[in-house]
This record gives C-alpha cells, structure tokens and sequence, in this order.
C-alpha cells in the first residue's frame, strides 16, 4: 500500500477530531503520524526536524526523539504518500495541494469571507481543534483557534440579525458565548437578538446572568455599551 495517495486530493480535518483522506477515501494512521502532520498543518512556515522531535517527544533523548520522527514520517509518506510531507528538507512543511479545514476556515474568517451557508458553517466553527488530544504544544494553537472562531461566529450573528434570521443569528451568538462564556460582544449579541425579536424579559434575564457571572468571576461590571442596550427595557 505504498504512496496510496500519490496524485490524489489530500485532505486533513483537524476540527474535532484528526481525519485525513485522500481521493475520498479514509487512511488511517499510527498515532505518532497523526501528530507529525497535525503540528506541521498547524505551522504556517513549516517546522525544523529538531524543532517538531522535541515538541512532540520532550521526555526523550534528542537522538530519541529524532528515531521517532523518522519513524512516524516514514509511516504517513507510506501509507499516503510523500505528497503530505515531502522528503529532502531540514524542515518540514506539508505540500499546498493538501487541504486542510481549519487552514481554510481561519483564512475565510480573515478575509471577510464568512457568509451563512446552512448549519454546516456554524457547526465547524463549534468544533474544538483536536477535541480529544491532550498534547501540551496544542494549547496556543486552540487558544489561536477560539479567537479566530469567536470573530467568525460573532460576523455570522451580525449577519444573520440584520438579515432579520433571528434563530440563526441567536445560534452562532449562543455558540460563541459557549466558546468564550466570558465575551461579552458574544453575550450583548444575544441581548440585541432577543430584543430585536420581541422578548424584552428574556434579554433582562440573559443580562442579569451575564452580569452576575463577570461580577462573581472576575470582580468587573458589564461595559456602557451593554448597559445602554439593555436601559430602555429596565427604566420606569
């Protein structure tokens, strides 16, 4: 089964949980070559050898860690191909034919080119990036992650309020507060949604619980901009 995926369309979906495919079909992989391709998926200039064996092994020897990296490059190039991390280089970098979705989602979020499309967009944008993995090393790349999907979903919000999709635009709102429960561009989302719709009490007490949460966790009040929201509803 050498270079199965030589020539083929390469795709790796890190949302949620790792995925690779090549030409539809899903390839499976050793764990350790599942951790090589997702750390150079995740470094957008591409990783040193020596770099990429102590970040995924820095209990080990140096010469330990370098055995294991060979052994798990040699695994992803045979089971898929050496099109996903081509050989002859000191550092590694994943060929620009492999598609990867939260490569593709982040750029789309950057470039202003989130639009509504059904539940797919807002569901993939409620995915954790590798949701079961405990790796150390993933931890600033989740935290990038939730920034970029906390902009997307608040974008998607907006859009969808203005467009007068009330339960859509409530959804991604309520996702992003699920993601960050301590936003409150997320939360004051939700407050103008349930205003915009028609219910009045249901802001007040989406406000109170916010306001309760900020002053118990973190000794702060919410901003003017989401007292002035919500005053007409509870002056007089």
């Amino acid at each position: 089964m050498d270079d199965v995926g030589a020539g083929g369309v390469i795709g790796l979906e890190l949302l949620g949980v790792f995925r690779i495919h090549c030409d539809g079909a899903t390839v499976t992989l050793p764990v350790a070559a599942q951790r090589v391709t997702a750390l150079v998926a995740l470094s957008a200039h591409g990783i040193h050898r020596a770099g990429a064996a102590e970040t995924l092994w820095p209990d080990s020897a140096r010469r330990r860690a370098a055995a294991n990296l060979r052994s798990a490059l040699w695994h992803v190039r045979r089971r898929i191909g050496p099109a996903v991390l081509p050989a002859g280089s000191a550092r590694l970098r994943l060929d620009p034919s492999v598609r990867v979705d939260v490569v593709e989602l982040a750029d789309r979020v950057r470039t202003r080119r989130v639009r509504a499309d059904g539940a797919e967009l807002p569901a993939r944008l409620a995915r954790r990036l590798l949701d079961d993995w405990p790796d150390a090393w993933l931890a600033p790349e989740r935290l990038r992650w939730d920034q970029v999907r906390l902009h997307a979903l608040e974008q998607l919000a907006a859009e969808q309020l203005a467009a007068g999709r009330h339960l859509a635009a409530l959804e991604a709102a309520m996702t992003a507060v699920a993601v960050e429960p301590m936003r409150e561009s997320a939360h004051r989302l939700v407050v103008q949604v349930l205003i915009d719709e028609g219910n009045p009490a249901c802001a007040v007490r989406h406000y109170q619980r916010f306001r309760s949460l900020v002053q118990r966790e973190l000794g702060v009040v919410p901003s003017r901009q989401m007292t002035r929201l919500i005053a007409p509803l509870v002056s007089g």
